[in-house]
């Protein structure tokens, strides 16, 4: 049902929504798909890789003084969802990449295409020189703090440096695929968030559940073909929970397909949602747990 629905979407230069700063300059948007609120659609795009996360958000007759805000190159958005009986929650935030306004019918639509951690991930330079024996937690962690407006997640791995050291210069970006690739991790920008995850393996903490008890499953098909297509992992269509993100392990239980029940690690989200109209769902792609 529309009406439990809950979105806000806060739009404001970056210095204002990042680092618990100010927002008076930030607008914001509340959509609770009343008749009254403005209608919020959107298409989230997750995913476990370096490669930024795309959002693209479509608002309905919104003020042009409004749209004129958002039309600055890399000022943040910032969207987060849920139910009234549950609160909302960060689903995803990125900086404009572009904005434009098109008559759909009798309706004025605002289209905003945003990416998440692009900026930074262009902005962040370094030079500098990492000692012999330093943990590869700590490195990681350094290297968070120079991606400017990027916060410090979940960094799961273990290890050290050789004893000769790393000089690292130029993108950050270059840096953290060179030691992913050679530590065997895969990072990733998560709403603003860094997050490092061992290959093969999940975040930290509790499995989420989606399940038909909890009615939040709506359908689950294996990846592959065959008799231990499970062990190449689901794609999973849920009612949208902001609280799975790539790297999140779920734990599934189907009343139709008992043969898939099991953990899998989430690969990639596609979030859609409309505050008026029928979508509500997320898509994930997983992989079987280890």
């Amino acid at each position: 049902m529309t009406f439990l629905r809950q979105a806000e979407l806060l739009i404001g230069p970056l210095t204002e929504t990042e680092g618990g700063g100010p927002r008076t300059e930030a607008y914001r948007i509340v959509s609770g798909g009343l008749d009254t609120d403005l209608r919020l659609r959107f298409s989230i795009d997750l995913s476990a890789t370096s490669e930024p996360n795309k959002i693209v958000l479509a608002v309905t007759n919104l003020a042009p003084e409004r749209w004129a805000r958002m039309a600055v190159k890399n000022t943040l958005v910032q969207l987060s969802v849920g139910y009234q009986d549950t609160g909302l929650k960060l689903l995803a935030r990125g900086g404009i990449a572009s904005c434009a306004t098109r008559r759909e019918g009798d309706e004025r639509v605002t289209v905003i295409e945003a990416l998440d951690g692009y900026g930074p991930q262009t902005r962040g330079i370094l030079n500098r020189t990492y000692g012999g024996g330093m943990p590869l937690k700590d490195v990681f962690r350094d290297l968070a703090r120079s991606l400017p407006g990027i916060d410090i997640g979940s960094i799961d791995v273990s290890g050290n440096l050789p004893p000769k050291g790393v000089h690292a210069s130029g993108r950050v970006a270059e840096t953290l695929n060179w030691l992913a690739d050679r530590y065997g991790v895969t990072w990733s920008i998560q709403g603003g968030v860094l997050q490092v995850i061992k290959d093969g393996q999940g975040l930290p903490g509790e499995a989420l559940e989606i399940s038909s008890r909890n009615r939040n499953l709506i359908s689950i098909s294996p990846s592959a073909s065959g008799p231990d297509a499970a062990q190449d992992g689901v794609e999973i269509i849920a009612q949208l929970d902001p609280s799975i993100r790539p790297g999140s392990v779920v734990s599934v239980d189907s009343h139709d397909q008992p043969n898939l029940n099991g953990f899998y690690v989430a690969q990639s989200v596609n979030a859609l949602g409309d505050t008026h109209g029928d979508d509500w769902t997320m898509t994930i792609r997983s992989t079987a747990r280890p």
